[in-house]
């Protein structure tokens, strides 16, 4: 029991560290839009509309984890969408080769790697109903965070 609460406590911290990685990269500034799509020219001949209010990770599909094995997929499933739509928006500006955002995509994949591995210790162990809400609803702000980042960024690129 206090194992478990252990492992839920440290991966609680790695989740909040990883976070602030990636807010810490954010430039201070900040510029608000009402434009919730960024079109992206990928060729001469085709576009790529990039959304940023679709999550890959829906609050369902949170809700509806059971396990440990479960959280930390859909914790990497929300980490790879951002990168992805990260990469995708810097494409043909500053940002698209920039070494800090490297570093930033590096640092916060070794995070996950250290959550993983404990999370990967507790596998397929039920949740406990109040620590499904917590992790649920860190999940929602981890998601919903590193998306208004991403809009304040490419915001800022155009």
């Amino acid at each position: 029991m206090k194992r478990t609460k252990h492992f839920i406590g440290l991966g609680v911290v790695l989740l909040f560290i990883s976070l602030l990685v990636a807010c810490g990269s954010q430039s201070s500034k900040t510029a608000s839009t009402s434009n919730d799509e960024k079109t992206v020219a990928t060729s001469n001949t085709s576009k790529e509309t990039i959304t940023f209010d679709t999550p890959v990770v829906t609050d369902d599909a949170i809700e509806s984890m059971r396990t440990y094995a479960d959280y930390i997929d859909l914790y990497k499933k929300i980490f790879d969408d951002y990168f992805t739509k990260a990469e995708e928006s810097f494409k043909g500006t500053a940002m698209e080769n920039n070494e800090s955002f490297t570093k930033l995509k590096e640092s916060t994949q070794k995070l996950f790697d250290a959550q993983k591995k404990i999370y990967d210790l507790l596998g397929s162990t039920e949740i406990k109903e109040d620590d499904k809400s917590k992790l649920s609803q860190q999940l929602k702000d981890f998601r919903d965070n590193l998306q208004k980042q991403l809009k304040t960024l490419t915001s800022q690129l155009q």
